[in-house]
């Protein structure tokens, strides 16, 4: 059987890097109480793991957790997991400065040189405040991301004390220019050891301060439809995203990869975020797989109480 841990803490724990840390009150309330999320969609055997209970690690063949970092496989090992079904101290180590905004950066830079007339977008990774300075001159307004940070948590547009204190703690801030622009999407992939494979685009939607609000559940040409660009477009960002993916992660990560992108004036910025490891929008792919009806999910709360919530369309 397949054991789900829900650790919704990742991002935070990829920043401290430390098997001791505590998550926010945010996080362990996600993972609590969203511990059984893969119901939704899995109809095999499976253990979804919730604290306290009891598991017999002899009917265990795989876990699949929310990310893997050094604060999860600590919690697994507590609980017994054996070490045959924990990723190494080294793969840890190559998601973790995978997972850093700087390899956003970097694969922008990458994108925009070759797919340069269909695409938008810009960013710079800055190890210093003179850099930051130096940068944000050119532009109106910008946005700071720190380099591990999770759900518009780490992502502000002003406060240079902040921004010192990232760089400070996490080596380098991400800085890039206010884009005013029309949908939040995503490609999903999942990364073997040999290739990098496509999953299905999600369509979702974020609040003005870039929290995740839910995904549209559809098929892939009405999903497409909600972008307003040219398919073909979309077909080249693919291709060369899944050939820049094989070059950056072949090797290194086996796993799910999620890459944020956004449409403004029917062009598509092709590397907003890169995530290595499951996602909301991955979530929804599977949900509406194993129920093909179109509706929009997302995660409500009501009198302290986070659960998925599946609104129907017609």
């Amino acid at each position: 059987m397949k054991l789900f841990l829900l650790n919704f803490y990742h991002d935070e724990a990829l920043a401290s890097n430390s098997p001791f840390y505590y998550p926010c009150k945010i996080a362990r309330d996600l993972s609590e109480q969203l511990y059984d999320l893969p119901k939704l969609w899995n109809d095999s055997p499976a253990v979804y793991y919730k604290q306290g209970i009891k598991i017999d690690w002899s009917t265990i063949h795989e876990i699949e957790v929310w990310g893997w970092d050094p604060l999860v496989c600590h919690r697994l090992r507590q609980i017994g997991a054996p070490e045959s079904l924990l990723r190494t101290q080294e793969s840890i180590a190559n998601i973790r400065t995978l997972s850093s905004r700087q390899t956003a950066v970097a694969l922008l830079r990458e994108l925009r040189t070759t797919l340069v007339d269909i695409t938008f977008g810009e960013s710079a990774f800055c190890r210093t405040i003179d850099e930051v300075q130096n940068y944000v001159k050119n532009y109106e307004s910008v946005l700071y991301k720190a380099p591990w940070s999770c759900s518009g948590r780490g992502v502000f547009s002003s406060g240079l004390d902040r921004v010192r204190k990232i760089i400070r703690e996490q080596g380098g801030i991400a800085v890039e220019p206010f884009f005013a622009h029309d949908q939040d999407f995503a490609m999903e992939f999942y990364c073997r050891a040999d290739a990098v494979v496509y999953e299905g685009l999600s369509v979702f939607r974020t609040d003005a301060a870039g929290h995740y609000l839910g995904n549209l559940l559809d098929d892939q040409t009405r999903l497409q439809a909600h972008l307003n660009v040219a398919p073909e477009h979309l077909t080249l960002v693919r291709k060369q995203l899944e050939k820049a993916l094989e070059k950056l992660l072949i090797g290194k990560y086996i796993g799910p990869v999620g890459v944020d992108m956004m449409v403004a004036r029917q062009k598509i910025h092709p590397c907003v975020e890169i995530n290595l490891r499951n996602t909301m929008g991955r979530c929804a792919l599977f949900i509406y797989k194993a129920k093909p009806r179109p509706g929009f999910f997302s995660l409500s709360n009501k009198d302290g109480q986070i659960f998925p919530s599946i609104t129907p369309i017609s």
